[in-house]
């Protein structure tokens, strides 16, 4: 029992850990924060942030690469962004532009990786609009 509790407790570190990191990446590049870990009734949004006049949903994913562990290295954070955590961060988003009262400005989804290492953030990268409304509520 205390051991699923201490992982559960250092996965959330972890995840807190590389918010902040992402929070700070998209300060240095100009974008001004809004709101953090934001809960709507669909989901729950990381980042909430102002790009110019364009505002940003921003989805963080964090992946701890243990040293000697058989991890492949092209293996990135993104992959762990499954179709369903798509479509409720999208949700989550329309849900908050509801709420605005559906301004007229443009609005994006964004995901940061941050790749941790034992000695903090190794890696950091932004993918600006990394998926659209349309591909995630697309019917097959």
């Amino acid at each position: 029992m205390a051991d699923w509790t201490t992982k559960k407790r250092w996965c959330k570190r972890l995840g807190h850990a590389g918010e902040n990191a992402a929070a700070a990446m998209l300060r240095y590049r100009g974008c001004q924060i809004i709101l953090r870990n934001c809960r709507t009734p669909k989901a729950e949004l990381d980042i909430i942030a102002l790009d110019g006049t364009t505002l940003v949903f921003v989805e963080v994913k964090t992946l701890y690469r243990k040293p000697g562990r058989t991890r492949p290295p092209e293996f990135r954070p993104l992959d762990n962004l499954t179709l369903h955590q798509r479509r409720r961060i999208a949700r989550g988003a329309l849900y908050y532009m509801r709420m605005l009262g559906h301004p007229r400005i443009r609005y994006r989804i964004d995901v940061v990786e941050v790749e941790y290492g034992p000695f903090g953030p190794v890696t950091i990268r932004h993918h600006r609009n990394a998926f659209g409304f349309d591909k995630v509520f697309l019917r097959k």
